[in-house]
């Protein structure tokens, strides 16, 4: 998961409900603190920028990278470098919007590691829609700390 901010910490929760290893990066360290503390998350990657989050990923999954990567910044510069974080024959889903131009290499990541690409702004009423969940009592809405805000959280 790319981004600690509200839309990053649903997906979170959702991936949390799949059983999935999860780890979340983030360039605000505060961010990550509250994922590790509040939500449970153990694994988190600061992002500086300087490719030392792509050696963090590979020594967390054993130099396989992610299976699935959610970016959920709405930056394009981030949204540009996803496709790094990708295991071969991995997903990466777009689920930040951004107005800007993102672009990568299309031969050296996404064709030669047969890699999905998916973008996602309201996801199908499937069972980990978020109003399937909060319907069933898997999911709940609470208020997000320190915002005025609120998020979906599991139990």
């Amino acid at each position: 998961m790319i981004g600690a901010g509200p839309i990053g910490l649903s997906v979170v929760e959702f991936a949390k409900l799949t059983g999935a290893k999860t780890i979340v990066m983030d360039m605000n360290d505060q961010r990550l603190a509250f994922v590790r503390e509040s939500m449970g998350v153990a694994d988190t990657i600061v992002t500086k920028g300087d490719g030392d989050e792509l050696k963090r990923l590979g020594a967390l999954t054993d130099g396989q990278l992610a299976d699935v990567v959610v970016d959920a910044t709405g930056s394009h510069k981030s949204m540009s470098q996803a496709l790094n974080y990708c295991a071969f024959a991995g997903r990466l889903v777009y689920v930040g919007i951004t107005p800007e131009a993102v672009s990568f290499p299309h031969a050296p990541l996404l064709h030669r590691r047969e890699l999905t690409l998916l973008a996602s702004r309201k996801r199908a009423r499937t069972r980990l829609h978020p109003h399937h969940q909060i319907d069933r009592g898997t999911a709940r809405l609470t208020p997000a700390p320190g915002s005025r805000t609120t998020r979906i959280s599991t139990p």
